[in-house]
């Protein structure tokens, strides 16, 4: 297993290599096998060397951006610790920095954490209980 984990390190750091510190979308065409019959396919994929990025359609005007590193840790799981300037980065990176974008942190009953994914939700307007501008 440590060997396995060791060589898609290796994979994914000369993966990263291809791409800059800009995102580049990723063509429908080069999207892994069957990831076109999920339930929830994305609008947009893209990608730079440090990040992978998804982009969702949902209800009443939202839009999701799912968003993790290009690299595994030791245990084979997405690298963690996205900090809030980077999410900020990001979303203004991919075109959003106009956009009020939320994270929901759900009641324990509802979580799922099948990865070291983040999720910020795109809204339509500034909400009622945001300070600011």
């Amino acid at each position: 297993m440590r060997s396995q984990i060791k060589s898609l390190q290796a994979y994914l750091r000369d993966q990263n290599k291809a791409y800059g510190a800009l995102f580049a979308p990723i063509p429908k065409e080069s999207w892994p096998k069957g990831f076109l019959e999920l339930d929830v396919i994305p609008d947009v994929v893209c990608r730079n060397r440090s990040y992978l990025v998804q982009i969702f359609p949902e209800m009443n005007g939202a839009r999701r951006i799912s968003i993790c590193r290009t690299m595994i840790d030791n245990s084979g799981k997405w690298e963690d610790g996205m900090t809030w300037d980077d999410l900020m980065a990001i979303k203004a990176q991919i075109g959003y920095s106009d956009r009020w974008a939320v994270e929901i942190y759900p009641t324990e009953s509802a979580v799922v954490n099948v990865a070291n994914m983040r999720h910020l939700w795109l809204i339509p307007e500034k909400p009622s209980f945001a300070w600011g501008v």
